[in-house]
């Protein structure tokens, strides 16, 4: 049984935050342990991603999943810490 696995991180900018994420979160993915589901932080980055478009669906998907895995998923932060929030 996979294991879910809620992340907020700013996947889609250009900085190295946000590049070290996105694998991060493949590379998590291409284990099949994790159930993931994405909630964007939004960094004004000045620019977009470019990034194979098979990765651009795989992050939506996560996006749209993120509402699936309910209160009980764990938490993964990927922020500089004044950015955390925690759960709302």
């Amino acid at each position: 049984m996979a294991i879910p696995l809620s992340v907020l991180a700013p996947v889609y900018g250009s900085s190295g935050y946000a590049t070290a994420a996105r694998n991060f979160l493949l590379a998590l993915a291409a284990t099949g342990r994790y159930d993931l589901g994405l909630d964007l932080l939004q960094w004004n980055t000045g620019f977009g991603i470019a990034e194979a478009r098979e990765v651009l669906l795989t992050l939506q998907t996560w996006q749209q999943r993120r509402q699936h895995l309910g209160s009980g998923a764990a938490l993964l932060h990927w922020s500089i810490a004044s950015e955390f929030q925690g759960r709302q």
